[in-house]
């Protein structure tokens, strides 16, 4: 995806509405299950917002999902995280519910574990050395 202007604007306020539309919830105490990827209404965890967010996404054009894909990670507290990596032409950037702004994955304090590849998931291995520029 090429990232101009109009394109970050995007990316800034879908990070910002979804961050503030959704109320943060488990999956526990939504579904009665530890795990269950739904795209958020309301309510959701880390990879609901994800979802949501990629939704608005491609809501507004952004038509490959290959630009668009979910990732997990564990956080520096050792929990289990999954955000939205933007592939662009400038750098991958992160929408993460757990920060206000769009960041570039190198900023963020993760161990990387696994990230969409189209349909697949590979893992990725260590921060940096193994996430594409």
């Amino acid at each position: 995806m090429i990232l101009t202007d109009e394109r970050w604007q995007e990316l800034v306020k879908v990070q910002s509405e979804v961050n503030a539309d959704v109320r943060y919830k488990t999956d526990i105490e939504l579904y009665g299950k530890p795990e269950f990827w739904e795209i958020a209404d309301g309510e959701g965890d880390c990879e609901d917002y994800s979802l949501k967010k990629r939704e608005r996404l491609l809501g507004l054009g952004w038509s490959k999902l290959t630009d668009l894909a979910l990732a997990t990670c564990w956080t520096e507290t050792n929990e289990y995280h999954a955000v939205l990596v933007v592939h662009t032409d400038k750098g991958d950037y992160v929408l993460d519910n757990r920060y206000a702004i769009v960041k570039n994955w190198k900023e963020l304090p993760y161990r990387w574990d696994k990230i969409q590849d189209g349909k697949v998931w590979r893992r990725i291995g260590d921060r940096v050395q193994v996430m594409p520029d």
